[in-house]
């Protein structure tokens, strides 16, 4: 089985005082810089957020404490590939029944 757990997924956006680039509750990832700097500069005109790659372990380690996401479909697609191809087991029931939730359509801008 390759690793799985590097792969890069997208790309979210954080500020210095760690709040993390939401639409609505849900973490957004896209798949490149450009597309979560367009949507920052539409919807956070105050604040100053970087980008950074999220990889596939940091994702799960998310849905699995209760985060939410809300990927492009790009960065969805590559997500999927990855549980596919690797046969990824879904969340036990009780990681399914917390907060957790995957939202694949586009971002609300």
């Amino acid at each position: 089985m390759v690793n799985y757990n590097n792969k890069i997924v997208g790309y979210f956006a954080y500020s210095l005082d760690n709040e993390v680039f939401c639409s609505n509750s849900a973490c957004v990832i896209t798949s490149n810089e450009v597309s979560i700097q367009d949507m920052i500069g539409n919807q956070a005109e105050d604040k100053k957020f970087y980008t950074k790659k999220t990889k596939f372990k940091e994702v799960l380690s998310g849905l699995k404490q209760g985060g939410e996401y809300a990927f492009d479909e790009e960065s969805f697609d590559i997500l999927n590939n990855i549980i596919l191809k690797n046969e990824i087991p879904p969340l036990r029931d009780r990681e399914r029944r917390s907060r957790g939730r995957v939202d694949r359509s586009r971002p609300a801008i």
